[in-house]
């Protein structure tokens, strides 16, 4: 029960972190950077309001929540790291590819072509770091659901299981060790 609770104090933290650095932020810079207003701001994006202020911190808790409450082995961080830089390099060409296309759609943090503002700056950052920190949790969690420490739900798990058997043949249960 501790773990739980626990596990759930170390989710909502990182909900209420997520939730701050990236929308609050937002919303702060969309307040105080100038920006021409015949340009797409912030508040018109659904990703924004709905992705940046509601799923990515409820996905953060989530993914929190999981990777705290399962049992871990000392080679599912090896699948973390390698999740963090998968998501890094991702981030980092996404934001490539915003800042060499020279017909972007133009908005706030992008107003020309190949040009970042400070909030632009600040959002390519949070994106890179998103982008790691989301897909080094997915990771992290997928190792560990696929050697069975993790109880998944049947519907989300589906596919688990004939994965685990193809890659550990020897831990199906007609040769468990457990």
């Amino acid at each position: 029960m501790l773990v739980k609770a626990r596990a759930l104090i170390y989710g909502a933290a990182a909900a209420v972190l997520i939730l701050a650095a990236g929308f609050g932020a937002m919303s702060i810079l969309y307040m105080s950077v100038p920006y021409d207003h015949a340009l797409r701001g912030l508040y018109s994006y659904r990703s924004a309001t709905w992705g940046d202020a509601v799923l990515l911190p409820l996905a953060g808790m989530a993914l929190i929540f999981a990777i705290a409450s399962a049992k871990r082995a000392s080679r599912d961080w090896v699948a973390g790291m390698t999740g963090c830089g998968a998501g890094t390099i991702g981030g980092l060409l996404v934001q490539r590819a915003w800042l060499t296309d020279p017909d972007v759609n133009l908005n706030w943090t992008l107003p020309s072509p190949g040009h970042f503002n400070v909030a632009g700056w600040y959002h390519a950052v949070f994106l890179v770091l998103m982008s790691s920190f989301f897909l080094g949790c997915l990771m992290l969690l997928t190792s560990a659901a696929v050697d069975k420490r993790l109880t998944m739900p049947s519907a989300a798990g589906a596919g688990i299981g004939p994965l685990r058997d193809r890659l550990h043949p020897e831990r199906t249960r007609e040769g468990s060790t457990r």
